[in-house]
């Protein structure tokens, strides 16, 4: 009985760990290529409250208070404002968003956060070549009735903003995408 217990025990262990090395070798992490648009560049996306998103998406029609900030770029003069205001980046997820002015309220259930990042090529602490290939990210966060319920960040590759509104186009095809 022994003789047969023993290798059975082991193979049972090697298997169950070899199971577990696969799961994380194969883990799904934050950096998306779900649709299309999310190969174009590096995308990520993470859902906080899947049980919300349905909510989210219908809540979205009816309105949404818009909030942008900017990060300009610190060690480098900044060029991507010079090319394009924080307000014309502000109209075009309004209008991508399918919203009037008047529909971004101040007051409403969703609440989207947009960070437009201007990546700082000259920061002493970007040592890789890859850290300096892109020209910032719009980072998009969802919250409905003050809770985070959806994270997209897309780059962007253009200096003079260019393809933000593409990058715009892509994050809210994203999230219509999964409430649907």
């Amino acid at each position: 009985m022994k003789r047969f217990f023993y290798p059975l025990l082991i193979a049972a262990i090697v298997t169950v760990l070899g199971v577990e090395v696969y799961k994380q070798l194969t883990k799904k992490g934050p950096k998306s290529d779900r649709i299309p648009c999310h190969k174009e560049v590096v995308t990520f996306e993470k859902v906080f409250d899947p049980k919300r998103l349905q909510l989210l998406g219908k809540a979205l029609q009816r309105g949404v208070t818009l909030h942008t900030r900017v990060q300009k770029s610190h060690y480098m003069q900044s060029q991507l404002f010079e090319r394009i205001s924080q307000r014309k980046i502000r109209d075009l997820i309004v209008k991508r968003l399918g919203q009037d002015d008047i529909n971004v309220v101040q007051s409403g259930d969703v609440e989207l956060n947009v960070l437009i990042y201007e990546n700082d090529k000259k920061d002493p602490k970007k040592k890789t070549k890859k850290a300096k290939l892109y020209a910032g990210y719009l980072l998009f966060d969802y919250k409905l009735d003050g809770k985070l319920v959806y994270k997209f960040q897309i780059d962007f590759m253009d200096m003079q903003g260019r393809d933000i509104a593409k990058r715009i186009d892509c994050a809210v095809t994203s999230l219509q995408t999964i409430t649907k």
